[in-house]
């Protein structure tokens, strides 16, 4: 690690709330990017952790910073406010980055864009479930190039500093992991931003490799989500809140579920993208009454 800022390329921002599980792996990936050692650092960025990761943190050449305030958007900046880097790069703690990932997703900003989002594939490569995940979850591709605004997903991103600097940094009133980097993403394009998809910077993710897992992710993605439907309304009204969920869809994947008369491997799809609209929909839900109760 650099023992100057004078020469710093990017520096990392990895986020983490009780990652003791992961966050070690994490940090050994990024130790042995084949970028120039002297031009990146490594900022990790405990965020209330309750386990050991502040011990294993510690373990590692990284700067070890500490944000008391919940949620990875208030971490993320954290990281961003300590760098004077050009380029700030994202990952998570549950990820492993290849070994020239790094290097890949830098080598991808051109003068032309403000930012850049590679590939986010399961860590494990033979896995029903986490294969779903990347096909329908971690969309980078989909959501750089077709979505409108596009955004990318920070499991795997690069920005300019000064790009994220112009427009305020992520919303710190996002205090779960989900909608806060579509939200600085549809931003940025909104100011003129344009992104890229570096197809050859590549990160594995831990996805949950049951279908339990698979449910609480995206109930936990549908309950963060919630603070974007927030955002839109200021505040939420039963009808408005309704026109978020989209039950025909619901709906038409129960009795395609309950009549498919596919292959096993078929059934085993549908069945999946139940569980992923439904997780996603009772997050949404569950996280709108939480609201009206004051919580």
């Amino acid at each position: 690690m650099p023992e100057s800022s004078e020469n710093l390329t990017v520096s990392v921002v990895v986020p983490v709330y009780n990652g003791a599980e992961y966050i070690g792996d994490c940090i050994e990936a990024l130790l042995h990017q084949d970028f120039k050692s002297d031009q990146f650092e490594i900022i990790v960025v405990n965020n209330r952790s309750t386990d050991n990761t502040q011990e294993i943190i510690d373990r590692y050449p990284v700067r070890s910073l500490y944000e008391s305030k919940r949620g990875p958007a208030a971490a993320r900046n954290a990281g961003i406010r300590a760098s004077t880097a050009k380029f700030i790069a994202f990952t998570d703690a549950d990820c492993i980055p290849h070994d020239d990932w790094l290097s890949k997703l830098i080598f991808s900003m051109t003068d032309s864009v403000c930012g850049a989002g590679g590939q986010i594939l399961s860590y494990y490569e033979d896995d029903a479930v986490s294969t779903f995940i990347d096909q329908i979850v971690f969309r980078q591709r989909y959501n750089i190039l077709q979505k409108n605004p596009p955004h990318i997903t920070t499991a795997n991103a690069c920005y300019l500093r000064t790009s994220l600097e112009k427009i305020g940094l992520f919303d710190e009133s996002f205090p779960f992991a989900a909608g806060e980097d579509r939200d600085i993403g549809e931003r940025l394009a909104m100011a003129g931003g344009t992104f890229v998809f570096a197809e050859a910077a590549i990160i594995r993710h831990k996805h949950p490799q049951t279908l339990e897992g698979f449910y609480h992710q995206r109930f936990r993605h549908g309950s963060g989500q919630f603070y974007t439907v927030l955002k839109k309304y200021s505040k939420i009204s039963l009808p408005q809140m309704l026109k978020e969920i989209n039950s025909d869809r619901l709906i038409n994947l129960g009795f395609q579920v309950v009549f498919c008369n596919g292959s096993k491997q078929e059934r085993f799809l549908r069945l999946l993208q139940l569980i992923d609209s439904a997780a996603y929909t009772n997050g949404l839900i569950w996280r709108y009454f939480m609201y009206l109760c004051g919580k």
